[in-house]
Protein backbone atom coordinates (compact mmCIF):
# COMPACT_ATOMS: atom_id res chain seq x y z
CA UNK A 1 0.00 0.00 0.00
CA UNK A 2 1.21 3.58 -0.94
CA UNK A 3 0.87 6.59 1.11
CA UNK A 4 1.27 9.83 -0.04
CA UNK A 5 4.45 10.13 1.90
CA UNK A 6 5.77 7.44 -0.25
CA UNK A 7 5.08 9.02 -3.29
CA UNK A 8 6.55 12.78 -2.37
CA UNK A 9 9.56 14.13 -3.89
CA UNK A 10 10.77 16.19 -1.63
CA UNK A 11 11.01 13.88 0.82
CA UNK A 12 14.57 13.43 2.36
CA UNK A 13 16.70 10.32 2.51
CA UNK A 14 16.96 8.48 5.97
CA UNK A 15 19.97 9.84 8.08
CA UNK A 16 21.55 6.34 6.87
CA UNK A 17 22.11 6.69 3.63
CA UNK A 18 24.46 10.12 4.07
CA UNK A 19 26.25 8.77 6.88
CA UNK A 20 30.05 9.43 6.68
CA UNK A 21 29.21 11.88 3.53
CA UNK A 22 29.63 15.36 3.84
CA UNK A 23 28.46 18.07 1.40
CA UNK A 24 30.20 20.76 0.09
CA UNK A 25 28.67 23.71 -1.47
CA UNK A 26 31.07 25.41 -3.54
CA UNK A 27 30.28 29.02 -4.88
CA UNK A 28 32.45 30.86 -7.73
CA UNK A 29 34.04 34.06 -6.36
CA UNK A 30 35.61 36.71 -9.09
CA UNK A 31 39.57 36.63 -8.68
CA UNK A 32 39.28 40.64 -8.61
CA UNK A 33 36.94 40.71 -5.45
CA UNK A 34 39.77 38.12 -3.86
CA UNK A 35 42.38 40.42 -4.60
CA UNK A 36 40.98 43.55 -3.50
CA UNK A 37 39.41 41.85 -0.52
CA UNK A 38 43.36 41.15 0.50
CA UNK A 39 44.67 44.50 -0.23
CA UNK A 40 41.69 45.98 1.73
CA UNK A 41 42.20 44.15 4.76
CA UNK A 42 45.60 45.48 5.20
CA UNK A 43 46.98 42.32 6.07
CA UNK A 44 50.48 40.81 4.83
CA UNK A 45 49.41 38.48 1.50
CA UNK A 46 51.65 36.04 3.35
CA UNK A 47 49.90 34.97 6.54
CA UNK A 48 46.25 35.24 4.62
CA UNK A 49 48.39 32.88 2.24
CA UNK A 50 49.26 30.16 4.99
CA UNK A 51 45.81 30.64 6.63
CA UNK A 52 43.87 29.84 3.27
CA UNK A 53 46.76 27.56 1.30
CA UNK A 54 44.09 27.15 -1.77
CA UNK A 55 43.35 30.72 -1.69
CA UNK A 56 46.39 30.74 -5.53
CA UNK A 57 44.21 28.55 -6.93
CA UNK A 58 40.58 30.27 -6.20
CA UNK A 59 42.40 33.26 -7.38
CA UNK A 60 43.69 31.33 -10.64
CA UNK A 61 40.05 30.06 -11.01
CA UNK A 62 41.21 26.58 -11.20
CA UNK A 63 39.02 26.04 -8.26
CA UNK A 64 36.47 27.11 -5.87
CA UNK A 65 35.89 28.11 -2.29
CA UNK A 66 33.41 26.24 -0.10
CA UNK A 67 31.02 28.27 1.58
CA UNK A 68 32.50 27.41 5.05
CA UNK A 69 35.56 28.33 3.28
CA UNK A 70 34.22 31.92 1.89
CA UNK A 71 33.07 32.71 5.29
CA UNK A 72 36.16 32.32 7.14
CA UNK A 73 37.82 34.19 4.46
CA UNK A 74 35.71 36.86 4.72
CA UNK A 75 35.88 37.45 8.26
CA UNK A 76 39.54 37.57 8.48
CA UNK A 77 39.76 39.89 5.67
CA UNK A 78 36.92 42.40 7.86
CA UNK A 79 34.24 41.91 4.94
CA UNK A 80 31.15 40.85 5.58
CA UNK A 81 29.90 37.58 3.02
CA UNK A 82 27.59 39.16 0.82
CA UNK A 83 31.20 41.65 -0.87
CA UNK A 84 32.50 37.75 -1.77
CA UNK A 85 29.57 37.81 -4.12
CA UNK A 86 30.36 41.16 -6.20
CA UNK A 87 31.05 40.76 -9.76
CA UNK A 88 33.82 43.63 -9.53
CA UNK A 89 35.19 45.10 -6.25
CA UNK A 90 33.42 48.25 -5.23
CA UNK A 91 35.11 51.36 -5.72
CA UNK A 92 35.38 52.91 -1.82
CA UNK A 93 35.81 56.87 -1.79
CA UNK A 94 36.50 59.23 1.34
CA UNK A 95 33.99 62.01 1.45
CA UNK A 96 36.41 63.49 3.50
CA UNK A 97 39.62 65.06 3.15
CA UNK A 98 42.29 63.65 3.49
CA UNK A 99 44.69 64.98 4.99
CA UNK A 100 47.40 61.89 6.85
CA UNK A 101 50.71 61.67 5.43
CA UNK A 102 54.19 60.07 6.25
CA UNK A 103 57.02 62.43 5.48
CA UNK A 104 55.39 64.97 3.79
CA UNK A 105 53.92 62.30 1.46
CA UNK A 106 49.92 60.95 1.05
CA UNK A 107 49.89 57.44 2.74
CA UNK A 108 47.16 56.06 -0.44
CA UNK A 109 44.31 54.11 0.25
CA UNK A 110 42.86 53.88 3.52
CA UNK A 111 42.58 50.68 5.40
CA UNK A 112 39.79 48.94 6.69
CA UNK A 113 39.22 50.24 10.50
CA UNK A 114 39.67 53.53 8.54
CA UNK A 115 36.74 52.96 6.35
CA UNK A 116 35.29 51.48 8.43
CA UNK A 117 35.32 54.14 11.66
CA UNK A 118 34.38 56.84 8.92
CA UNK A 119 31.28 55.05 7.24
CA UNK A 120 30.17 54.47 11.10
CA UNK A 121 30.92 58.81 12.34
CA UNK A 122 28.93 59.37 8.70
CA UNK A 123 25.55 57.20 9.60
CA UNK A 124 26.06 58.85 13.29
CA UNK A 125 25.81 62.24 11.80
CA UNK A 126 22.58 61.78 9.30
CA UNK A 127 21.06 60.19 12.26
CA UNK A 128 21.07 63.22 14.83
Amino acid sequence: MNTAADNHPARPAPASANAGQRATARVPVVPAVLRWAVARSGKDPAVLRQRFAKRHAWELGETDPTISQLEAFAKATYLPMGYMFLREPPVEEMLILDLRTIDTQGVGHPGANLLDTIYICQRRRQFG
